[in-house]
């Protein structure tokens, strides 16, 4: 059997209905997802960095 085995619907390219973004605005939580998400973002990359820098010798702030 050859042949693509994807459901019918599958074959379809584009999009049904509206997006993601549509639907947070019609609830009225676009903002707060959108800024939650960033945040986020931003703390998983800080831990990213302090974890790559950890062993690192940071200057001690105590000692201008």
């Amino acid at each position: 059997m050859t042949g693509d085995r994807r459901a019918p619907d599958m074959k379809r390219k584009g999009r049904i209905g509206s997006s993601f973004d549509d639907f947070l605005k019609e609830e009225g939580i676009y903002e707060e997802v959108t800024a939650r998400a960033i945040k986020r973002v931003i703390a998983r990359h800080l831990a990213a960095l302090i974890e790559q820098h950890r062993g690192c010798s940071w200057p001690d702030p105590q000692n201008r």
